[in-house]
């Protein structure tokens, strides 16, 4: 059995709405998210504007600093980000029942 040791500390996605969604689309960009959340990542900063953020980056237990911007998404009702230390979002549309509730209760250290 082989251990995959291989960790990446930031993931950062920043584009606009002129890149061609023929070449980059929600289905490189969410296997990208997914990628950098299965190696542990630890800050997170995406500029996007696409309308469904993975649910993994709501059950990251190892990020400690996010920033979105541009990015709508859904919140699902199950969040666990207990490392979260900053959190930053700009010019986004966040959905779901008791947002506040659900996000902040799940940040434990965030400042």
């Amino acid at each position: 059995m082989t251990v995959d040791r291989f960790e990446i500390r930031s993931f950062k996605l920043v584009m606009d709405d002129t890149v061609n969604e023929d070449v980059i689309n929600d289905v490189y960009v969410n296997a990208w998210i997914y990628f950098a959340i299965k190696h542990n990542v630890r800050m997170l900063e995406l500029s996007y504007p696409w309308e469904k953020l993975p649910d993994c980056v709501f059950k990251c237990h190892t990020l400690t600093e996010s920033r979105l911007e541009y990015v709508d998404f859904h919140l699902p009702s199950t969040v666990s980000l207990p490392g979260l230390k900053i959190l930053k979002l700009t010019a986004n549309a966040i959905y779901g029942e008791k947002l506040t509730e659900n996000l902040f209760s799940s940040c434990h250290v965030l400042a």
